[in-house]
């Protein structure tokens, strides 16, 4: 009896998945996908994945951009090349924090120009590894990008084509032009799963940013959860992992009312999977360090959660 596709497609299926194990038993690694740079949310999430669309979201401030910027000079110094399309800020500011987080400078200084000779030893010696980065076509950033979605879905093509193991992220997903052709939120949603399937269609691994409702601040739990995610429903559902930004120390500032169940150091942040469709949920610990826009994995022993 001669076999459907169907049938062939299983068993390569199986025997694909069998070969993966196998490579991992002899591994023994915590990190099976593209590694974020982050050991507490590469223990949970096992790193980025092919044909995964994952969701960084938070409130306005919280870091997500910082966040975002320093996933790319991550994965872009284990040489995977990185589409990084940011709607909301010119080049200018892209290469501010992409400068300030990798040299490890106040990016106050960079911005004014009043820098110590270290800072600038730093400057220099971080500038030389970013350029030469670029020069291996590792780099490809479009800032204040105007595409609308179908013209952005293109240049994704594009990039994949000549990088198929490389990582997209888009910062962010509420700022992203729409065709105009329907309701906003109906075309966000199509947009939602639009970038699902091209995820799978192209087996990379694809990063949003996202805005959550603003009505978070009522709550006293101020954590942010999966029906918080701003103007689309459907980002929750067709998301593979969804991980959200939070940083109680954000809420004390500005808030007299707000009581946080313990005092906890200036920059800790809890980085939240509170979705993964392959996995576990969790929470990873970081610190965030605003001057030099950059998160970093924290000494256990020096950071109160």
């Amino acid at each position: 009896m001669e076999n459907s596709l169907a049938t062939e497609n299983a068993k390569n299926l199986l025997l694909a998945f069998c070969e993966k194990v196998e490579e991992r038993y002899g591994n023994k690694a915590y990190c099976w996908g593209i590694p974020t740079g982050f050991f507490d949310l590469d223990s949970i999430l096992g790193g980025l994945h092919a044909s995964e669309l994952t969701v960084i979201a938070g409130r306005h401030s919280m870091g997500k951009t910082a966040f975002a910027i320093n996933l790319m000079n991550n994965i872009i110094t284990q040489q995977r090349a990185v589409l990084y399309v940011s709607y909301e800020m010119n080049n200018l500011f892209i290469a501010s924090r992409m400068l300030s987080s990798y040299a490890e400078v106040d990016n106050k200084k960079l911005n004014s120009g009043c820098l110590l000779v270290k800072d600038w030893e730093k400057f220099a010696e971080s500038l030389d590894k970013l350029a030469k980065y670029a020069d291996e076509e590792l780099i490809h950033i479009l800032p204040g990008c105007t595409l609308d979605w179908k013209e952005l879905f293109e240049e994704i093509r594009f990039f994949a084509k000549n990088n198929p193991n490389g990582v997209v992220i888009v910062d962010y997903f509420q700022l992203i032009r729409l065709t105009g052709d329907m309701d906003r939120i109906v075309e966000l949603s199509i947009l939602a799963g639009a970038f699902k399937r091209l995820a799978i269609e192209l087996e990379i691994p694809i990063v949003l940013v996202s805005e959550v409702v603003k009505k978070i601040r009522d709550s006293r739990n101020k954590r942010p959860r999966l029906e918080d995610l701003a103007e689309c429903d459907a980002l929750a559902q067709h998301a593979d992992n969804i991980i959200f930004l939070y940083r109680e120390n954000y809420y004390q500032n500005d808030d007299e009312d707000f009581e946080p169940a313990c005092v906890q150091q200036k920059g800790a942040t809890e980085i939240i999977v509170a979705k993964q469709k392959n996995g576990p949920t969790g929470v990873a610990k970081l610190l965030f360090l605003p001057e030099i826009c950059k998160f970093k994995n924290p000494i256990k022993s020096d950071i109160t959660f």
